[in-house]
């Protein structure tokens, strides 16, 4: 749940710089989606969106399972939210020299291009992990449904 609300407020931060710049919102997803196209992928399709969406959601998901693994229920939210920031700044490493150079050279490119921007996907999406404590807790908290009938019985 963590990873697809940093997610979220990853792909919103990058949609929006990109409308702003005027590639159009769905220009982030396009480089992703350039995983499998290469660089005629940039001319952009729905089939290219879809598959640039379906990567980024898989790996939002995939990264937040990580960080829940690492974070434990009971750290307080400061902690958390500096832990997802630095944890975001992790996923940002790794992804610029060890992902992109090999499985996405057209965004490895872009990234270069566009420093400050990438940087603040990072850490938006670090902050949307870190509200793993705050689920944790409120979910934990949560009991099934039993019985509790407001009506008397017969």
């Amino acid at each position: 749940m963590a990873g697809l609300i940093g997610g979220c407020f990853a792909a919103f931060w990058s949609m929006a710089v990109a409308a702003f710049a005027g590639y159009g919102f769905l220009f982030p997803f396009t480089l992703i989606g350039a995983t499998f196209g290469g660089p005629e992928a940039l001319v952009g399709s729905t089939g290219v969106v879809f598959w640039g969406l379906s990567i980024h959601v898989l790996a939002s998901v995939a990264f937040g399972i990580v960080y829940a693994f690492m974070v434990r229920p009971e750290v307080q939210n400061t902690t958390s939210l500096i832990g997802g920031v630095v944890y975001g700044m992790a996923i940002l490493a790794v992804m610029s020299y060890v992902v992109l150079p090999w499985a996405n050279p057209v965004l490895h490119q872009r990234v270069w291009m566009m420093p400050t921007s990438w940087f603040f996907i990072h850490a938006v999406y670090g902050l949307g992990v870190a509200s793993v404590p705050m689920l944790e807790r409120r979910l934990g908290k949560q009991t099934p449904l039993t019985n509790t009938s407001h009506f008397p019985s017969a």
